[in-house]
């Protein structure tokens, strides 16, 4: 491959879209960085090359000063290679949490490869009639409460380091969800955590560092105010300080007594390494694992109801028949003749 194909490939793919743009020193400042060795004049050349061929949909703000050079949002970007496959699958399922997860400005560069995906699986043995594209409905209600603009607002404040006022929803003590305005807010970084986004931040002065569900967020206004950490602390050893799953102790050592549809489950979705299965009687399965003892694993066994029943260890098993015990209790039955079917 050429150098001078090689250095216009590198330049495409230093272009923004519009509306951002970059000028002919920024490209050149890039290319020099990256080992390429140019000057402005043959960058501009190249640009003119680039724009005035007709393949490419790049554009130029003549006006401003300097010069900034875009993609134009209506255009098809260039993508090499083309997508397999496994790879469009991929790009499908990502697609449907993408406008939860990401700002429009990522949105806007991912939406090219989410359409070549659309169209290789529409196009190749109809693999769209082939694949059923299923959302949580926790994830629907989820997105349907999130102001846009006030996510697009916080990724910006996370890009330029700055801080932000906003109205953070929280819960005090109810299930009522009240706004509480804040004027100073330092946004350190963003938890991708199941189908919820959590904003890392601390309050102005204040070392606290807390997580704020996003999705309740609204009305956020950037503040000319640059964030500061507090001392000793940076993102992933906050997160592995402050889990959102709780553990209670770790490496424990599990035995389960399960039904055998549950059985099959556990076969496909494993508590933890070397799992072991023992046949039983009545069709049931002695289950051994060892796993953490976590708040997430203790949901899990709650929501098995009947189809479980914890053996070892007996902290685990207390705490299981105590919150058994307690959801029974919250059931009466008015009509005493009603049989459990």
């Amino acid at each position: 491959m050429s150098d001078v194909l090689l250095r216009r490939l590198a330049i495409l793919k230093s272009i923004p879209v519009y509306p951002r743009k970059v000028s002919t020193r920024q490209l050149f400042s890039y290319l020099e960085n990256n080992g390429y060795s140019t000057t402005i004049r043959t960058i501009q050349r190249d640009l003119e090359y680039l724009s005035g061929s007709g393949i490419f949909g790049i554009g130029v703000d003549s006006d401003s000063k300097p010069a900034g050079w875009y993609w134009l949002k209506e255009s098809k970007t260039v993508m090499l290679p083309n997508l397999d496959i496994p790879t469009a699958i991929a790009y499908k399922m990502m697609s449907g949490d993408a406008a939860r997860l990401f700002p429009q400005s990522i949105l806007g560069h991912l939406s090219p490869f989410f359409e070549q995906a659309d169209q290789l699986l529409n196009n190749r043995s109809e693999w769209n009639n082939k694949i059923v594209w299923t959302t949580s409905a926790t994830k629907q209600y989820l997105s349907g409460v999130t102001d846009t603009c006030s996510r697009e607002a916080i990724y910006e404040a996370l890009e330029k380091g700055v801080c932000i006022a906003a109205e953070f929803g929280r819960f005090f003590g109810s299930a009522e969800l009240r706004y509480i305005q804040y004027d100073c807010i330092h946004p350190l970084g963003i938890l991708l955590s199941e189908n919820i986004s959590y904003l890392i931040a601390r309050l102005d002065g204040s070392n606290r560092v807390y997580y704020f569900p996003v999705h309740p967020i609204k009305n956020v206004v950037l503040i000319n105010m640059n964030i500061t950490f507090p001392e000793g602390v940076n993102i992933k050893g906050f997160i592995d300080r402050h889990p959102l799953t709780i553990v209670f102790q770790k490496n424990v050592d599990l035995i389960l007594n399960v039904d055998c549809r549950l059985a099959n489950y556990l076969v496909e979705h494993p508590i933890g390494e070397g799992q072991r299965f023992l046949n039983l009687k009545n069709k049931r399965y002695q289950v051994s694992v060892t796993a953490d003892d976590t708040s997430t694993l203790r949901t899990m066994m709650l929501s098995f109801g009947s189809s479980m029943t914890v053996i070892k260890p007996e902290k685990l098993k207390a705490f299981i028949q105590v919150e058994l015990k307690k959801a029974l209790d919250g059931y009466v039955y008015d009509n005493p003749g009603l049989n459990s079917d």
